[in-house]
């Protein structure tokens, strides 16, 4: 049992920052792997050595709907950002207008009581609920499919855990969508071949809202490549001191302390709950 908890410790801490080790642990652990990047298929995660492994994409609660006759199934996976969920439909079907799904989105073109928190013109980064959805030729629209991904993310995100949130935490909805965000994507950094669980996603959650309470940095490398996210590679590796890469942005949470602006991703059901979960 010893072992083990020293093992998920190692995993957290590398997750965390490698340049934070001591030397001993920092050979233990091994390099942070880079986050997963464009072209991993739906439901797939990062394994030892940044080689792709099959997971099952994460999906909101309860059963999904029946597929409706001629309907076209489209998944995506948590822990990706609203371009390559476009990039996602845009491979799988027609039916709908990526292009349009995208700028939609990047407006916040829906309303909805779960996201009152939301600053006004923010986009929907974070409030995408990750699973399957039906994508129905001649009937569903790209604004339809966004306020389908909403409704299942207030689904994943009910009144009593949002008040939850708030009370125990202190944390508004869109705080705690941005905090989950960043545990997503950090949890799907291989390293040493350690697969991040709920445990690993828990104490990742639990690390950085004590820095967050304490007033230090988050000093986390993923916010940065979402900033510098383009097409082709929405999350690059970053090379050289992460301190000098954009360090005017409010993404570099070395730089600029607290949350950044808002999501970075879509995050799955299971690691807005292990945020939702501390101090419970």
């Amino acid at each position: 049992m010893a072992s083990r908890g020293f093992a998920r410790q190692v995993v957290v801490r590398a997750l965390l920052g490698c340049c934070a080790w001591p030397a001993p642990l920092a050979a233990l652990a091994g390099a942070c792997a880079p986050a997963a990047g464009p072209g991993r298929s739906p439901g797939t995660g990062i394994g030892p050595g940044g080689q792709a492994t099959a997971t099952p994409p994460q999906a909101g609660p309860g059963a999904q709907p029946s597929p409706r006759v001629g309907a076209v199934p489209v998944t995506f996976a948590g822990g990706w950002r609203i371009e390559e969920y476009a990039e996602t439909l845009q491979q799988a079907t027609d039916a709908v207008d990526a292009t349009t799904f995208a700028q939609l989105a990047r407006r916040g073109a829906v309303t909805a009581d779960v996201l009152a928190s939301k600053p006004p013109g923010a986009s929907l980064e974070g409030y995408l609920a990750p699973g399957t959805y039906q994508v129905v030729p001649g009937q569903t629209s790209a604004a339809s499919l966004l306020e389908q991904m909403v409704r299942r993310f207030a689904e994943m995100a009910p009144p009593a855990t949002r008040a939850a949130v708030q009370q125990r935490l202190g944390l508004t909805v869109h705080q705690w969508v941005t905090l989950a965000s960043i545990v997503e994507r950090m949890s799907l950094s291989g390293v040493s071949g350690a697969e991040a669980g709920p445990a690993v996603r828990a104490r990742l959650a639990e690390q950085l809202l004590a820095r967050l309470r304490a007033g230090e940095c988050l000093c986390v490398d993923v916010t940065i490549q979402f900033a510098l996210g383009r097409p082709g590679d929405w999350w690059p590796a970053l090379s050289g001191p992460t301190r000098s890469v954009l360090p005017e942005s409010p993404y570099n949470t070395y730089t600029h302390r607290g949350l950044p602006p808002g999501p970075i991703c879509n995050p799955s059901a299971d690691t807005l709950h292990a945020v939702a979960a501390l101090g419970g």
